[in-house]
């Protein structure tokens, strides 16, 4: 017998090769009767990673995806630094402080831009004389910023939505709003976001605890989910898909706390209606 025959005849009998050298030489695996059956009878497979990835669910296995349809490199074109720049009136004198890319964001159609609430509400320290009287918001997208409208906030959610005010040329996200009542613990997601504020960084992650609970962010129950390789600073607002049947879908928006170094995931379906009005349009 063949030698690579007799050491996977156990495990692979079916195979043609191997069937012809167990008849051609006396059988050392099989009595007389088993050697027979071993001839005759194929195991039925029952092909469950084709029915995972055709199930109509959100994926478990990144072998469902064709990567090649480059949708890395879509939700990356998508994903932008979120700016902000302060109007400060001290003494009587007003100025201006810049915030350059203290967020990541991501573009929807019709100009529409998600980030985290926190980023829209972030400012620098400044001294007990010195107040806030305005801001100004906008994105950056190969050297040149795109000024923003504020459209809503989230209130105690931590998310904010913005309009590009002249988004002609600005590459957006060409995926659906995903359905995050049906992601569950397991789940693939990708994430994207300007981690150390550098450049777009892509990783992949798990779905972990799908409410954060943790006392560490309590204000995450019940509208966050945990992911593993979880947000870092500057990924706030940044992009999170997963893949349904191999197709990507938007998640949420990532969070990243200083006092929560596992960063988190907002759910889509936790953002307040006002919001999720503008988005559906």
């Amino acid at each position: 017998m063949n030698k690579a025959c007799a050491i996977g005849t156990a495990l692979a009998f079916a195979a043609s090769g191997c069937q012809l050298a167990a008849k051609e030489g006396p059988n050392i695996l099989y009595g007389p009767n088993e050697a027979q059956q071993a001839e005759t009878y194929v195991a039925p497979i029952e092909d469950t990673f084709f029915n995972q990835c055709h199930d109509g669910e959100y994926d478990f296995d990144s072998r469902c995806i064709d990567f090649t349809q480059g949708y890395v490199q879509d939700a990356k074109n998508g994903v932008y630094l979120f700016n902000k720049t302060i109007e400060v009136n001290m003494f009587g004198m007003i100025g201006e402080q810049d915030l350059e890319g203290i967020c990541s964001s991501f573009l929807l159609e019709d100009g529409l831009l998600l980030t985290a609430g926190h980023c829209e509400a972030a400012e620098p320290p400044l001294p007990p004389f010195a107040t806030v009287t305005g801001a100004e918001y906008s994105i950056t997208h190969e050297g040149k910023r795109y000024e923003l409208e504020k459209i809503a906030t989230g209130g105690d959610v931590d998310v904010a939505l913005f309009r590009v005010k002249n988004p002609e040329g600005l590459p957006y996200l060409p995926f659906a709003l995903g359905d995050t009542d049906k992601i569950t613990e397991g789940n693939v997601v990708y994430l994207f976001g300007y981690t150390g504020l550098s450049d777009v960084n892509v990783r992949d992650g798990i779905v972990g605890v799908k409410e954060d609970t943790s006392t560490e962010s309590p204000e995450a129950t019940g509208g966050y989910f945990e992911i593993t390789n979880g947000a870092d600073h500057g990924d706030s607002g940044g992009l999170v898909i997963g893949f349904r049947d191999g197709i990507p879908e938007i998640l949420g928006v990532l969070c990243y706390r200083y006092n929560h170094h596992r960063g988190g995931t907002l759910k889509l379906g936790t953002i307040p209606e006002e919001i999720m009005r503008h988005l559906r349009k």
